[in-house]
């Protein structure tokens, strides 16, 4: 159960972020008649920016000819992580990182309040408490978002990543962005008071993350990314802002930075990254266009 859920926890963070940071106010989707799909320039190459969504249900497809034709002739597929890969050393970081040993537990660590939301949430939702209870709250938190993209309808595997994953074959080499172990100390090295208020942000009502999730869904599948950047990324609490800032702000700049090196060599890209990542003032696009690349929004 534990290893399962993890390895689905790794490519469901957006949820973590929709369910603890967006909905900040009522906004209605507004066909926009344009995609979360970009293309840079670079002097003698290009590299296609597309914006997913990691988990996603049959309602996305089928996309864009646009993006299709950009995907057949492209060289190389960038991903942020390929899920493909082993998990052995990812379940022993994670027991490293996000298990108590001893006599410590998770009812240690939290609130009590909170602690017997949990209970109560757990039982709800058929989990073991006894298993929780050794786990620190962002594993916790993370384990919850993993129940949050079941009760929003979506799958890991309707989302945009392993949709083209399962296309590349032995002929399209795959790149990662970033590493496993560099994702899950993102949430590991957290302070403990913000790991205790995500933990308590999932958890929310099946109706709520449905509601939220479907309102995610229809701004990307319209386009519509002035509301998407308002939904997503505009966070009130102190935690929050440290929270985004940490899992997107701070990972924007590292991946502009690859995306650079790969403006700068031969070859067509073509980069997946989570949709979030690319909008605002910190945003990918906002970056690669201050250092003068050309951008083109399909």
């Amino acid at each position: 159960m534990f290893r399962k859920g993890l390895v689905s926890a790794l490519w469901i963070v957006f949820f973590a972020l929709l369910v603890s940071s967006c909905g900040q106010g009522v906004v209605k989707p507004v066909a926009k008649g344009r995609l979360f799909f970009w293309k840079a320039e670079g002097i003698s190459n290009t590299v296609y920016l597309m914006g997913s969504v990691h988990a996603a249900d049959s309602s996305i497809y089928p996309l864009d000819p646009v993006i299709e034709n950009a995907f057949s002739n492209s060289d190389y597929l960038v991903v942020e992580l390929d899920p493909r890969i082993s998990q052995t050393a990812i379940n022993i970081l994670v027991v490293k990182e996000g298990m108590y040993f001893g006599k410590d537990n998770l009812s240690n660590n939290i609130p009590p309040a909170l602690y017997q939301s949990l209970d109560a949430f757990t039982k709800e939702n058929k989990l073991s408490m006894q298993v929780l209870d050794r786990m620190k709250p962002w594993l916790v938190g993370f384990t919850l978002s993993g129940i949050n993209m079941q009760n929003s309808g979506a799958q890991a595997a309707s989302g945009i990543e392993y949709y083209f994953l399962d296309r590349t074959g032995e002929t399209k080499p795959v790149i990662e962005l970033e590493t496993a172990e560099f994702q899950i100390k993102l949430f590991s090295r957290m302070p403990l008071t913000n790991q205790i208020q995500f933990l308590a942000s999932q958890m929310q009502p099946p109706d709520t993350i449905k509601n939220q999730f479907s309102i995610l869904l229809n701004l990307w599948k319209t386009g519509n990314i002035e509301d998407f950047e308002k939904f997503v990324l505009y966070p009130k609490d102190k935690w929050e802002k440290e929270f985004n800032k940490s899992l997107i702000d701070d990972r924007n700049i590292t991946m502009t930075e690859k995306i650079m090196q790969f403006l700068k060599s031969g070859g067509t890209y073509f980069v997946i990254i989570g949709a979030a990542h690319y909008v605002g003032e910190k945003g990918i696009i906002s970056l690669l266009e201050q250092q003068g690349i050309r951008i083109l929004r399909y």
